[in-house]
């Protein structure tokens, strides 16, 4: 079985970078959570209020997220 070695300065990335993406993960989870719950009817009184939500070309930013 072959071994790495890993240098401390190594380690110190590999944990710090794994460390990074569960904290946004986590931060990204609990503002989800936060989201209140809008109904149909609500929907469609903000939509008539404010407009439609915005077509593709105009998302600037959009991830996926296992819940």
């Amino acid at each position: 079985m072959a071994e790495e070695i890993l240098t401390l300065n190594e380690l110190r990335k590999v944990v710090k970078e794994v460390v990074e993406e569960v904290v946004r993960k986590e931060i990204l989870n609990l503002r989800i959570s936060l989201l209140p719950y809008v109904s149909d009817e609500e929907q469609k009184e903000i939509e008539s209020a404010c407009g439609k939500c915005p077509e593709s070309e105009e998302v600037v930013y959009e991830e996926d997220v296992e819940i």
